[in-house]
């Protein structure tokens, strides 16, 4: 299981994406769940409590003020959302790319 963020990198999304293939290939049996948070974790995050439409087109420190504004800075509280929200992914394109993956 992994999540990596873009931090808005357009290669790294394609080669985070690459080299999951590999592994699925190369690891026949294991099952590899992950996919790159667009454009950071913080997105999925924001997306899961609602509090923006599309958070995944604001930029990196945005979303990171946003996620202070709303007591979501520590993984501590980031965790917590998760544990109480349902897993939604209709507000960030690539969490939805890792539920479908789960």
């Amino acid at each position: 299981l992994w999540v990596r963020d873009t931090d808005h990198d357009p290669s790294r999304r394609s080669e985070l994406k690459a080299t999951h293939a590999d592994l699925q290939r190369e690891l026949d049996g294991l099952e590899i769940i992950g996919e790159p948070a667009h454009p950071c974790l913080e997105a999925w995050v924001l997306a899961l409590a609602k509090v923006h439409p599309a958070p995944e087109t604001l930029s990196v420190p945005a979303l990171k003020r946003l996620a202070e504004e709303h007591a979501l800075k520590s993984g501590a509280e980031m965790v917590a959302l998760i544990e109480r929200s349902p897993l939604d992914g209709d507000r960030a394109e690539s969490l939805q790319s890792f539920i479908d993956q789960l």
